[in-house]
């Protein structure tokens, strides 16, 4: 008798014959939809075998090699898969139970969509509340999307099989970590794509790794977004890269670079609107969007460190002098702009070297404050400016009790925030015990305060 075709394949990647989280497959083998298949790849995975209790559902192990990676695994569980429809996932990806047996119901119900896809959420252990990622819902959208970032999360994606194989269309691992970011771009240019408005699977405790693996991930998503915009512009200055890609990663302009952008955001529709690449108003508002935020960015404030501030700094010391930083973040990237910055970072996901003139050193909290071993490393070294901008919350308020730290320096030391009632006291109380002389002053929108080591026998204190 002839084996009924599954409705769905679940390609499962696992590293060294271990699943990560129970909890993840879990997920899978709850799917309210029975009709699938689980095919569990990666390295050695067939020692699982008998280990994993599936229910009814069908499960394979399929053994990959040594540097396979996850996107090999994913490939070799293509090469396996015998569902109508297909999907990947991950140990530290959790789906809704109703999840397949939503997404197979859109698309039987749409012939001319090869893909849909969901609203994900990321969950991290020391974040208090999830965030929800509302990805376009369009195809239009999705594709215009693709310029910025991966706009269609492949952990949410529901592939129709047959779609794939016509279009021969595999990971190409040679992209890295944006193997999955360019294998949907390259699905978008053969059949339409689409999302799901409800949050169908949740992502927990991602990161993306130490300083290094985080510049090879930054490279190669950014040679895809230059490759995706040669489309559009098939021959790019230097200059013309630089702006795009720095547009197109969210990062700080400056009012002139501003300027060039807007310059830039119009070429780029005057190309689209000769070439019909994609529908003009929709590319029209992704500019729009991207230059708004990029004004706002200008402005800084909020969590990051105001302009003021900024403009502050460079009366206080020159171009290329060293920052030590307290709390990195986007005003990390503007400092370096002008400055060599020394960040210290108490998240992991914030804590990696931006480019060559920044050191970040990763210092978790120990007792209410950064590791005290890893700061005192960092003051062995001579600053030119002491910034203080972390760690976030009351917890910024114990530098007080680490003060001794700093007695041996003689820096100016900046606090930003000193509308905080709790900040201000601290920074008072930092000064009193070093013997520093503070000046409260107004930012664009918020106080910091400069403090200055007194050279004189009296000690005081003053503010304006």
């Amino acid at each position: 008798m002839t084996k009924q075709r599954p409705s769905v394949s679940i390609v499962y990647a696992v590293e060294n014959a271990t699943i990560d989280s129970a909890d993840s497959l879990r997920s899978i083998i709850g799917q309210t939809l029975q009709d699938c298949e689980i095919l569990v790849t990666g390295l050695l995975v067939n020692k699982l075998a008998g280990k994993i209790d599936v229910g009814n559902k069908q499960i394979h192990f399929i053994n990959t090699k040594a540097n396979a990676g996850v996107y090999g695994s994913f490939n070799k569980g293509m090469q396996h898969a015998t569902g109508t429809y297909l999907c990947f996932v991950n140990p530290n990806e959790f789906s809704a139970q109703t999840r397949l047996e939503s997404q197979v119901e859109v698309l039987k119900g749409s012939r001319l969509l090869g893909c849909i896809g969901s609203a994900l959420e990321h969950q991290q252990d020391y974040v208090n509340l999830p965030v929800t990622h509302m990805p376009p819902l369009k195809d239009a959208d999705i594709r215009i999307g693709f310029l910025k970032s991966n706009s269609l999360i492949l952990s949410t994606a529901l592939f129709r099989s047959a779609w794939l194989e016509k279009y021969n269309l595999r990971f190409d691992v040679s992209r890295g970590q944006a193997a999955a970011y360019e294998f949907i771009t390259r699905c978008s240019e053969n059949f339409k794509l689409g999302n799901r408005e409800d949050v169908l699977v949740t992502v927990k405790n991602q990161h993306y790794g130490d300083a290094t693996v985080r510049r090879k991930r930054k490279k190669n998503f950014d040679q895809l977004r230059l490759h995706l915009l040669s489309r559009l512009k098939p021959s790019l200055t230097t200059a013309e890269k630089k702006l795009h890609l720095a547009l197109m990663n969210d990062e700080y302009l400056s009012d002139e670079e501003l300027d060039n952008a807007i310059e830039w955001a119009n070429t780029l529709l005057g190309e689209n609107y000769k070439k019909n690449i994609y529908p003009h108003k929709q590319l029209l508002r992704f500019f729009e969007t991207q230059i708004q935020n990029s004004v706002h960015r200008n402005n800084l404030g909020g969590w990051s460190i105001e302009k003021g501030l900024l403009n502050f700094i460079s009366t206080l010391i020159k171009p290329g002098e060293r920052i030590l930083e307290f709390g990195s973040g986007e005003g990390t990237g503007v400092l370096l702009k002008k400055y060599k910055v020394t960040s210290i970072e108490h998240d992991i996901n914030f804590a990696y070297q931006r480019d060559g003139d920044h050191t970040c050193l990763h210092a978790p909290l120990t007792e209410g404050w950064y590791d005290a071993a890893i700061v005192k490393k960092a003051l062995k070294e001579e600053y030119d400016l002491v910034l203080v901008d972390g760690p976030p919350r009351e917890t910024r308020a114990n530098i007080v009790k680490y003060a001794a730290l700093f007695r041996q320096h003689k820096m100016t030391v900046i606090f930003d925030d000193m509308d905080r009632q709790a900040d201000k006291a601290a920074m008072i109380a930092f000064c009193e015990k070093l013997g520093y002389s503070y000046t409260i002053m107004q930012g664009t929108s918020k106080q910091f305060a400069l403090c200055t080591k007194i050279t004189g026998k009296t000690q005081t204190t003053r503010k304006s």
